[in-house]
């Protein structure tokens, strides 16, 4: 898969997750999807904040997400950065799971004031080692363990 086919396949991917999410917590859909030089930008507000996923034509993807007073990491995570031997279905799959999972997060907390700079997990990373402290995060959310205990 050439790098515009992975970033064009990465859009039609996770654009029906954000909807099927949305739609089942019965929230109002506010999506933007612009293109600019070839780039694709995809802005998915809810209540809570802002989630931003960059599809870039060199075939990386990054993402932010804003929490709802603006407050945001410095730099956007990098998810996935292009290697055309990697297998593109299996990284398009893993993208799906891991934002499926993250949309199903948040829309449970409804909220991510001051934790906005937490979200950094990749396609590279150990999902064990990556999503660690963001799993303590949804733990101390929904009241399974308190927030002063080691990650």
């Amino acid at each position: 898969m050439r790098k515009r086919e992975f970033q064009r396949a990465a859009v039609f991917a996770i654009i029906p997750v954000i909807v099927e999410y949305t739609k089942e917590e019965g929230k109002r859909l506010t999506l933007s999807v612009t293109s600019k030089f070839y780039d694709t930008f995809i802005n998915h507000r809810f209540s809570g904040g802002m989630l931003q996923i960059n599809l870039y034509q060199k075939g990386e993807i990054t993402y932010k997400v804003w929490d709802c007073i603006g407050i945001c990491r410095k730099e956007y995570v990098k998810y996935y950065v292009y290697n055309e031997n990697d297998n593109h279905e299996q990284i398009l799959a893993k993208f799906v799971e891991d934002f499926s999972r993250f949309l199903k997060d948040l829309y449970s907390m409804g909220d991510v004031h001051d934790f906005s700079d937490m979200f950094d997990f990749t396609v590279e990373g150990d999902p064990n080692n990556s999503l660690e402290k963001y799993e303590k995060f949804i733990r101390v959310m929904r009241g399974e363990e308190t927030g002063d205990e080691e990650a």
